[in-house]
């Protein structure tokens, strides 16, 4: 008899902690469950890569003032963005050194960035589709080293002129920027790796201002492997 008055006693609280339990675990199923917040992706950009050859250096007294780098396989790559959103698309880019259109004029010491203290000239080559009429635009070339960290930024802005002050939709335009290095900047030659071509800012024929989506391109950069440049880490608006 207490035998069986003990195993009914245990019995009981086995039914209790059971019941227990299940309360417990209707209790959490049928909390309300806090809803994730919706949270936009960026655009996805189009990518577009060139091979720009075989990487070079700045070497004096050479046809062009180039000569390949020495023990590297390394080729500068262009890479073009294009936002979906922008009003312009950039359809092709490039770059090369010249020697023909160095200044013949004496260098001034006290103004060493003058075109005058030219040692190695480079010119920018892009060409733009215009998605809708458009008057102005700004375009970034974000260059980088072997390591993917950001070197510099060749900011290009561009105004039409004219009668007829636009560049029309479906309307291609090529351009170009020459640019040169003094005696103490030909270095930056052979550390240039990668550029990366972006629409920063675009004003339309209507009068409406379009900029780059800054989170979107961070997005993009950053699954490039690229350094975020500092100009992007802070402002509204990137480039």
């Amino acid at each position: 008899m207490p035998s069986t008055i003990l195993d009914f006693a245990c019995g009981h609280c086995f039914v209790a902690l059971v019941l227990t339990l299940g309360a417990c675990s209707h209790s959490q199923s049928t909390a309300p469950q806090k809803k994730p917040e919706y949270q936009p992706s960026p655009p996805e950009f189009s990518i577009t890569r060139i091979d720009g050859g075989q990487l070079t250096r700045y070497a004096p007294g050479v046809k062009g003032l180039t000569t390949p780098v020495a023990g590297t396989s390394l080729h500068r790559t262009f890479i073009i963005l294009n936002d979906p959103a922008s009003p312009i698309e950039i359809v092709s880019f490039g770059f090369h050194t010249s020697d023909e259109l160095l200044s013949s004029r004496p260098c001034m010491p006290e103004k060493p960035e003058s075109w005058s203290c030219a040692k190695l000239t480079y010119v920018l080559q892009w060409s733009l589709k215009a998605r809708s009429a458009v008057t102005a635009w700004e375009v970034h070339n974000l260059v980088f080293d072997a390591m993917n960290r950001f070197l510099w930024d060749d900011k290009i802005v561009n105004n039409t002129r004219g009668d007829d002050a636009s560049i029309e939709a479906g309307a291609e335009h090529k351009t170009d920027r020459v640019a040169w290095w003094n005696s103490s900047e030909t270095g930056k030659l052979s550390e240039w790796v990668t550029s990366l071509l972006v629409v920063g800012a675009v004003r339309t024929k209507e009068n409406i201002i379009w900029n780059c989506n800054r989170s979107g391109l961070q997005s993009q950069m950053k699954s490039l492997s690229l350094e975020i440049p500092p100009l992007l880490r802070s402002g509204p608006n990137a480039p």
